[in-house]
């Protein structure tokens, strides 16, 4: 791939762009860096053992720390550990290589050496988000067709029956294999790994429909730790820079936490993480540790911004955060800048089908770029790709992101038809973002390609409207969907977390891209890696208007269907709707408040059939497990909400929903200028069989 990229260049680059408007490409303007001979068998852990025997670090120096607990494991004790668990698994088990190995597992010391010893044997990691369903679980199971599994006592009750079994991590068998005596990094050439094999099968979020398992090569991952490695961030008192320690805010299973994992071991520097993330422990590691670095989120950003917790604590050790995951808004980067002008906040961009990197911000001069997610990464290769005609665009123009390079996936694991349709023969992979380069080759995020709201004859992005809302004193959080509309054909609807005790008034945006609907809400659905959940959205309108509940921390908003905690002070009882009876936690009643809480459904909102009372989260959760459904929502017989409309006068609106056992049809209110309580227009309709 590199070759190809060279040989692309002989043609004529913009040296402030990279563009050439020969064959409309984008080329990096990074140094060319150079990569292992692909035919040379190489694994993934060989690689960056390689990498961290030239850095500075010493084998007494921490590599890993657990916060939760103050233990630490140093280069020294991590190394001889890899090496003794790879012996222990290929003396225990009949594994072979590209064999696949299913990890679910919270945080802890043993996830990374599980995943260095796997991959140096050519066994294929498979990790999965240990508060994830059994019925996600299973799925993932089906697509990435493990032979062995390896848990937790608390993990391993979702983890189905595998030809070897589950190994349990918190077990006094698996401690026994870390420590076998008289083993050296032999094991490592034991086994022949090609660079092409696969390494790892990561989870897409599955914002954009059902999950799927992304294969990434040992060589998307070395290619990925090469960049950083020859091309490291620097600061402007690069003389003057600490030893280099990271606080992980991203979780070891997702592609992010996966190969910044990595990268810290590969380049000799700390990392510290904690069992179970809260905010001010997050604040009070910074201060033990001297933490310079954290990978983290845009939530998480915006927790800093926001949150008056930050001066308690000594946070000058802080050099960097790197935000990745989601785009970042302007306003919010601007004023991070304003509260913590010391320390460097830069984007970076990637997909898991880019093992997590394509763009990326080097030095402070970058850094300034506020809103940018940096430059093309190092071998790289982009189109912007006008999304209806399909023709390549220059620079200025918007459309969506195309990429090649020696990151990107082999594919999807078991979906050749979804491999098809995101990779095409010349190995350019569809992103389904759009975005655009400026003048000096700096990407731009607009929005994601399916999320564009379609207002009439123009295109509306929602993460410009949420930057925009954000932007906002008065707004804690918020998130834009679109909204169906007869006239318009889509409205942008507005959900917003307000801050307590706040009003909010307009912000000036053009017309077509004014927010026609809003609902305030306790919190915003998000992904671990801080991307909106869109989906969970347009279920249901909060009428506690300005929160019964709320979500105080990352880890607390990662409970998705939940709208947080009783809030301080707070009371509340769930009682039996028939006799009246207060029920205990997991029972499900009416809600009697003095205060918030975490909702199961509304009394009002369940279905009356026959004898039988159904809740319409359960029908929704049924309807979205199903393989050929993208998303579904039901809706209560009768449900009131807020409606803006171009006067900004409030209006009220009544929803029908009609269903039986043999199809589904929905009968939904279109906003406009229309009488209260007036319905219009079938949605859509489903034969089931």
């Amino acid at each position: 791939m590199a070759e190809t990229v060279s040989s692309h260049r002989r043609a004529t680059v913009d040296p402030n762009t990279g563009f050439c408007p020969q064959n409309k490409t984008f080329h990096s303007l990074r140094p060319h860096v150079p990569l292992p001979p692909p035919s040379q068998p190489l694994s993934l852990p060989s690689y960056a053992l390689s990498l961290l025997r030239t850095s500075s670090s010493s084998g007494e120096t921490a590599f890993i720390v657990d916060a939760t607990n103050d233990q630490t494991l140093s280069f020294s004790q991590f190394i001889p550990q890899i090496h003794s668990l790879a012996y222990s698994l290929k003396k225990n088990f009949s594994l072979s290589p590209n064999d696949v190995a299913f990890i679910l597992s919270p945080p802890s010391f043993h996830v990374p050496l599980l995943y260095f010893a796997l991959m140096a044997l050519g066994i294929v990691v498979s990790p999965s988000n240990p508060l994830a369903s059994e019925s996600e679980i299973a799925h993932q199971v089906r697509i990435s067709k493990p032979v062995i599994a390896f848990g937790t006592s608390k993990t391993s009750s979702k983890l189905p029956s595998l030809k070897h079994g589950t190994v349990l991590l918190d077990s006094p068998e698996f401690q026994s294999f870390l420590i076998q005596p008289n083993v050296n990094a032999v094991i490592f050439d034991s086994v022949e790994v090609n660079q092409h094999d696969t390494a790892a099968i990561l989870y897409s979020s599955g914002t954009t429909g059902r999950v799927k398992g992304v294969m990434l090569s040992h060589l998307n991952i070395i290619a990925l730790i090469a960049g950083y490695y020859h091309i490291p961030y620097t600061l402007q008192e690069a003389a003057d820079e600490p030893h280099p320690v990271s606080f992980f805010t991203v979780p070891f299973f997702h592609v992010f936490g996966f190969f910044m994992l990595v990268r810290a071991f590969a380049l000799g520097e700390t990392l510290v993480f904690s069992e179970r993330f809260d905010f001010e422990g997050m604040l009070r590691a910074i201060e033990k540790y001297k933490v310079t670095f954290m990978p983290v989120s845009p939530p998480l950003v915006v927790a800093f911004v926001k949150l008056e917790l930050t001066k308690k604590y000594d946070l000058s050790s802080l050099l960097l955060l790197g935000s990745g995951g989601a785009p970042l808004g302007k306003e919010v980067t601007e004023r991070f800048k304003e509260k913590f002008p010391t320390v460097e906040l830069i984007q970076g961009y990637g997909l898991t089908e880019t093992a997590g990197g394509a763009t990326r911000v080097i030095g402070p001069e970058e850094a300034a770029r506020h809103g940018s997610v940096g430059r093309l990464g190092e071998n790289m290769e982009a189109k912007i790709v006008d999304p209806e005609t399909g023709e390549a665009l220059p620079p200025e123009q918007r459309g969506e992101l195309w990429l090649r390079g020696p990151t990107v996936m082999k594919g999807y694991v078991g979906d050749e038809r979804a491999t098809a349709q995101t990779l095409d023969s010349e190995g350019w992979l569809r992103t389904g973002d759009i975005c655009y380069f400026d003048s000096e080759g700096f990407l731009y995020i607009v929005d994601r390609l399916k999320e564009l709201i379609k207002y009439k004859a123009y295109q509306v992005p929602p993460a410009e409207l949420e930057h925009l809302l954000l932007s906002h004193p008065e707004i804690a959080d918020a998130a834009v969907i679109p909204y169906p509309d007869e006239e318009a054909g889509q409205i942008p609807m507005a959900y917003v977390v307000r801050n307590p005790g706040r009003s909010i008034t307009k912000a000036q945006v053009a017309p077509y891209k004014k927010i026609r609907r809003v609902a305030f809400v306790n919190s915003i659905p998000k992904s671990p890696a801080g991307k909106i959940l869109r989906r969970e959205l347009g279920y249901g309108l909060t009428e506690t208007i300005g929160g019964a509940s709320s979500t105080v921390d990352v880890e607390e908003a990662s409970g998705y269907g939940s709208v947080g905690r009783l809030g301080a002070d707070m009371e509340a009882k769930i009682v039996d709707s028939e006799t009246g009876e207060p029920l205990p936690p997991g029972q499900r009643g009416e809600l009697l408040l003095r205060g918030p809480l975490v909702m199961k459904d509304r009394l009002k909102e369940l279905i009356k059939y026959k004898a039988y009372q159904v809740p319409s989260a359960e029908l929704e959760h049924l309807l979205v497990s199903h393989p050929e459904i993208a998303d579904a929502g039901v809706i209560p017989y009768v449900f009131v909400s807020l409606f803006l409309n171009d006067d900004d006068d409030i209006w009220l609106y009544k929803g029908l929903l009609y269903v039986d056992f043999r199809f589904v049809q929905i009968r939904e209110q279109v906003p406009g200028r229309r009488r209260r309580g007036d319905t219009h227009g079938i949605c859509g309709e489903k034969q089931w069989k």
